[in-house]
């Protein structure tokens, strides 16, 4: 191997507003040529599906939305280079044991790779670089805690931080070379991690992992280097039929994602993180590769679209990646 490319975004969602577009397969429609291309120069594609694939009708009691897609859109992911999907969010259950057990079965039948909760899967390159992944919600976003006292929150985390390190040790005997934690946790519609956040991504570096990828916050926020492995604390969102107008046509970093892009390379007989970049895109083609101006009739379309390097939509899409976005 002389490089390993891993590209990781944020979340999908195909739901009635998308629906047709995944059911048909039109990845033109849905990313764009531009996209597309970028995508299938990765070896590995990694991405959040928060939603489950299920024709079932019967949601569970919860508070906030049930999210749902049919069965039939799984037809964009045997097209779309999404080689390998995290279940493990607050949305993948909105519809029951069943509906998640019709998710599993789509994605087989289509050949994409997933896990859901406290789940490993290894990724196998030919020439034999393992890429280890491992799947964890736990109820650890900002609202499941809050309702929680302190001392139950301390449990949680504490619970947290041992299914991290078995997720680790399983990862490193079934012989992975590199591994990533896709973490589902902090707080909805801002910018930075909250204080449990910070600590359990770092935790999971300290315990071992090369990276951590967090999705929930539906907002980019920093990636931060730590003890030789990064943190992506935040991706924003990257395909999510559910939000028409990200921040209400106020907060234009609400139509921020992009893709975060790992290279990896064999030093030695290890492999290592060489270098990452971040591509920053706009989650709709409606506000242009260098719109920085919304209003409340800017609705998202549900194509992202790469910003043109070095105009204000990507600086200030990086500058949310590095911590200094107000």
């Amino acid at each position: 191997m002389s490089e390993l490319q891993v590209f990781i975004g944020a979340d999908i969602v195909p739901t009635r507003s998308n629906a047709l577009l995944f059911a048909n397969g039109d990845l033109d429609s849905l990313l764009g040529s531009e996209l597309l291309q970028l995508l299938r120069q990765a070896d590995l594609n990694i991405f959040n599906l928060e939603v489950p694939l299920t024709d079932c009708a019967a949601p569970i009691p919860k508070c906030g939305p049930c999210l749902i897609a049919g069965t039939e859109t799984v037809s964009a992911y045997q097209k779309m280079p999404a080689h390998f999907l995290t279940l493990a969010n607050n949305h993948t259950m909105d519809f029951g044991q069943n509906a998640y057990d019709d998710t599993a079965a789509a994605l087989d039948a289509v050949g994409v790779a997933y896990a859901g909760e406290d789940e490993t899967y290894i990724y196998e390159k030919d020439g034999g670089v393992k890429v280890g992944i491992y799947c964890l919600y736990n109820q650890l976003t900002y609202n499941a805690m809050s309702i929680l006292s302190a001392q139950a929150q301390e449990k949680l985390v504490a619970a947290s931080r041992d299914k991290i390190a078995a997720g680790l040790k399983s990862l490193e005997e079934a012989g992975a070379d590199f591994t990533i934690a896709c973490l589902h946790m902090g707080r909805e519609g801002y910018y930075e991690p909250t204080d449990v956040q910070t600590e359990l991504c770092r935790y999971t570096v300290d315990a071992g992992f090369n990276a951590v990828y967090c999705t929930h916050a539906h907002r980019l926020q920093p990636a931060e280097d730590y003890n030789g492995g990064v943190i992506f604390y935040g991706l924003g969102n990257f395909i999510f039929g559910g939000h028409t107008n990200p921040g209400n046509g106020t907060d234009p970093g609400a139509y921020d994602t992009g893709i975060a892009q790992l290279t990896l390379k064999r030093v030695g007989g290890k492999v290592t993180l060489d270098s990452y970049s971040f591509i920053p895109c706009s989650l709709s083609s409606t506000v242009g590769p260098d719109s920085t101006v919304l209003g409340p009739n800017t609705l998202n379309n549900y194509q992202p679209q790469p910003y043109t390097e070095g105009g204000d939509a990507w600086n200030r899409a990086m500058s949310m990646l590095n911590g200094t976005y107000e």
